[in-house]
């Protein structure tokens, strides 16, 4: 039991130091094309909220963010002019979020970093299938954790 704690803290370690080298690649390529006044965070929300029009609410629930500060990266990449907002027409409490042109400057910018790292991956000869698995195992963990917090 204690290698399966061992090994299960060693694989959050291991999510937690991928997931922040990820986020330098993508400020690596932010500041390679001259854009400092959005962070990693806001650029990935950016690429999530796409080029469609976006509420707010899809952000969270669809898993795109998942940090406290939601709200102040919005207002950040608003004022910025990064995205525009829209009042729902019907429903006043939904915001929709839609990219402006500098937006999908970022958005374009994004995909080229995800392309360029999912060619490297081929490379190395990890395919979809492989990720899709780690994928599937790391949900099942999700699940498990959540299933286990205490309210």
């Amino acid at each position: 039991m204690a290698t399966l704690f061992k090994d299960f803290t060693d694989l959050t370690i291991k999510l937690s130091k991928l997931n922040k080298s990820f986020m330098d690649r993508v400020e690596d390529e932010l500041s390679d094309k001259g854009i400092y006044d959005v962070n990693a965070t806001q650029a990935l929300m950016l690429k999530n909220i796409g080029g469609d029009k976006s509420y707010v609410q899809k952000t969270t629930t669809k898993g795109y963010y998942l940090g406290t500060n939601l709200s102040y990266n919005i207002a950040a990449m608003l004022k910025k002019g990064y995205l525009t907002k829209q009042i729902g027409y019907n429903d006043k409490r939904r915001v929709y979020l839609m990219l402006t042109d500098k937006g999908i400057e970022v958005l374009y910018i994004v995909n080229k970093a995800l392309s360029v790292q999912q060619e490297s991956l081929t490379k190395t000869g990890i395919e979809g299938n492989y990720i899709k698995d780690i994928n599937k195992i790391v949900d099942k963990l999700q699940r498990v954790l959540d299933s286990n917090i205490r309210i």
